[in-house]
């Protein structure tokens, strides 16, 4: 690998300032409260949305009775916001073509009827031309939308007014498939819904859960493909002349974007596609090849290809592909976990305010109580302001408590122990305090969720050092959990104490890809971060510095340099007067934090070691290519070359050339954000939730509270 250390640059161009100004609008606009942004809040830019009212869907039919009537009921059970209807029967046979002519009739359909087949494409153009909709839908026949499908289609075109097509998540439909792109033959995925959840369950998940990205894309999928009216008076309708069967929307997503249209995803609407049997697979096969052909004759061959790999490399929708099953994971998990643990009650001690340790500590409490679990946080009052302002516990069902004391604390454990089944400790001070309780009416678990290895926040032979060290071992057979294996070889090797490996987890609601890319305009600068954190000598603040400044003003037309992670005024103290060069983003709060992780491309940790390693691990669901410590917990998850780069973070020259590397080798960068999209979404909290409470009750296997609670 050369070495860039010794190159110089030449100033920061217009690109860089394009994408300081548009992150900074990010923040402010979704976070209006970040003081340390000043920027002139007139300048800020944001979708201008749209006002759409009324839905048209076009339904083309060609046989495939049984797939019709099952898309025809799905229809009336699904869908409520609707114009007209319009169905085109093109040249089905008897007995499909009475049966499209008689729920016309019943339903009081628009209808028309092609004596002969002429075509997908044809037949919606004739649906078109005969429609009123501010947005018509497009949908074939071998589909079964779920409930709200054409309603959420709407709000997605609604959301911007450049948004001219609009797609939906769906079992088949090329890069809109979920979970799937392909299957293991490297063919299109099916993706059919698992045995155990059903259709309306699982679109129920999808839309639960979804944050409503609506991800741009230059193709849509034709099988649900909606415009808009005013896309359609400024390109016109689908050339079937060219297109007869196959690839009309291709050519029309074409021209779109060569207007200055997007397409988009409606991220919380799902629509299951049969891939019916309309059409024989060779068939299927003749036109696809031959429309493929048409195509690269009347567009470029280069800008297809290029568009075609912008959305197999979009991060969006890697990230709801890995989200998508990661739901179905979670439903199952929690379902598991209300059988199993359902009414139990648990304590965690936290005496607190923030960071990542609570961060943690909160969200698998939210999910164990997913699960059935009463959970309660018990906490100092002298945290209480910090605590609430820094977690967002809102409308939360963890309980939270606060004491004056630490004697307050103790004495509430001793007088509710036998409604508590178990109280988790984790800061090192905590053991020592139950120490302090009357055992002989305790009828709690007691464990010690081990987050890292404490003594070494302090100096050797210190008190605080020994103290931590002694608190693994001063309660006899206290069950032991921690989030690495490499926090469990530390713990045994230096203090003889066995620990659960439980895993990592991180929030994948929360943390997401949400930087967008416009496919007709490229944009080249890399955004590389990294968390300057002065108080956490670990993270090693003055290296990872060093390495931002020099990669700052070495590439600055090839990059753009944030940090964050403490105050202006720290960060002076800490690496005196600040680069020009790196923008600091200051001390920001975990939403905050994901915002900016979602807008980058490359995430630095230049730590000495780290125990998990939340931050790179959010930095990964976020979609960055992210630069780890090899000493210490991160490789659970970060695997070098592959979802990550694994260096050895004492050494500078290797840091900026690692650095270098990602800015340079673009397909290689792409390639490790879209793995750790993958391996990130792994590592849901209730995962890890489950594995605690496992660990925690795996003696008691009788559940007295089954039934007291379900799945919320």
């Amino acid at each position: 690998m050369n070495s860039y250390v010794g190159t110089t640059g030449d100033g920061i161009n217009g690109a860089a300032k394009y994408i300081d100004d548009r992150l900074k609008r990010r923040l402010l606009t979704s976070f209006p409260r970040i003081g340390h942004l000043i920027y002139d809040q007139s300048r800020l830019v944001s979708p201008e949305p749209d006002h759409l009212r009324t839905v048209d869907i076009i339904v083309t039919c060609h046989n495939a009775i049984d797939d019709l009537k099952a898309c025809f009921h799905q229809l009336s059970m699904t869908t409520t916001s609707i114009n007209d209807l319009i169905l085109i029967d093109d040249g089905s046979e008897p007995e499909t073509a009475e049966y499209i002519r008689r729920f016309s009739r019943i339903h009081k359909t628009k209808y028309i009827r092609n004596e002969q087949a002429l075509g997908h494409p044809t037949g919606a153009t004739k649906g078109l031309e005969i429609s009123t909709g501010d947005i018509v839908i497009v949908l074939n026949a071998d589909t079964l939308p779920t409930r709200g499908w054409a309603d959420k289609i709407l709000a997605c075109a609604n959301a911007d007014k450049k948004i001219g097509i609009v797609g939906v998540l769906a079992s088949t439909a090329s890069w809109q498939s979920i979970p799937r792109v392909f299957d293991d033959d490297g063919d299109w995925a099916l993706n059919p819904v698992p045995s155990d959840i059903t259709l309306s369950q699982f679109a129920s998940l999808l839309e639960r859960y979804s944050t409503k990205l609506y991800p741009k894309l230059p193709f849509i999928n034709g099988f649900c493909f909606a415009i808009k009216r005013k896309l359609m008076d400024d390109i016109g309708l689908f050339d079937y002349k060219t297109f007869l069967h196959y690839g009309e929307e291709n050519d029309y997503c074409l021209r779109a974007g060569k207007r200055g249209w997007f397409g988009a995803v409606a991220d919380d609407a799902y629509v299951y596609h049969k891939q019916g049997k309309g059409y024989t697979n060779e068939r299927r096969r003749i036109y696809a090849k031959r429309a493929d052909e048409n195509l690269i004759a009347k567009h470029d061959a280069k800008l297809i290809s290029s568009l075609a790999w912008s959305c197999r490399q979009s991060l969006k929708m890697a990230g709801l592909r890995m989200w998508s099953q990661a739901v179905i994971e979670r439903f199952r998990l929690i379902r598991k976990g209300v059988r199993k643990f359902g009414g139990r009650r648990l304590s965690f001690i936290l005496p607190a305010v923030d960071g990542g340790g609570v961060t943690v500590i909160l969200q698998e409490a939210l999910a164990m109580s997913r699960m059935g679990v009463i959970v309660e946080i018990l906490n100092l009052e002298a945290h209480r302001e910090g605590f609430i302002k820094s977690n967002n516990i809102k409308n939360s069902p963890i309980k939270l408590r606060f004491f004056n004391t630490k004697g307050e604390l103790l004495k509430y454990l001793q007088q509710s122990s036998n409604g508590i089944d178990a109280v988790v400790c984790t800061h090192h001070a905590t053991p020592y305090w139950l120490t302090e309780l009357d055992p002989s009416n305790l009828d709690f678990i007691s464990a010690y969720y081990v987050q890292d290895y404490e003594p070494d926040f302090y100096p050797k032979g210190a008190k605080e050092h020994d103290s931590a060290k002694g608190s693994y071992t001063v309660i006899p057979d206290i069950k032991g959990i921690t989030k690495t294996h490499w926090n469990k070889e530390m713990l045994q090797k230096e203090t003889g104490f066995p620990a659960t490996v439980i895993g990592p987890s991180v929030d994948i609601e929360l943390f997401r890809p949400v930087r967008e890319k416009n496919y007709f305009k490229a944009i080249n600068r890399v955004i590389i971060v990294a968390m300057v954190r002065p108080q956490t000598p670990r993270r090693a603040p003055e290296m990872t510095y060093k390495v931002l400044k020099t990669v700052a003003e070495h590439f600055p037309n090839q990059a753009q340099v944030y940090s964050f992670g403490c105050t202006d005024e720290e960060l002076r103290a800490c690496v005196g007067a600040p680069s020009g060069r790196v923008t600091h983003l200051g001390a920001l709060d975990h939403k905050n934090v994901a915002t900016v992780l979602g807008e980058c491309d490359i995430f630095l940790d230049a730590s000495t070691f780290q125990a998990m390693g939340l931050t790179a691990l959010e930095a990964m669901a976020c979609g960055c290519a992210v630069v780890v410590p090899q000493n210490g917990g991160t490789i659970d998850f970060a695997e070098d070359k592959v979802n990550s780069v694994v260096v050895d973070t004492t050494d500078y020259v290797l840091m900026v050339d690692t650095v270098a590397d990602l800015i340079y080798k673009q397909g290689y960068r792409e390639q490790l954000q879209i793995n750790a999209i993958q391996e990130a979404a792994k590592y849901f909290p209730e995962k890890a939730a489950f594995n605690i409470l496992n660990e925690i009750f795996n003696l008691r296997v009788e559940n007295p509270y089954i039934g007291a609670q379900t799945i919320r």
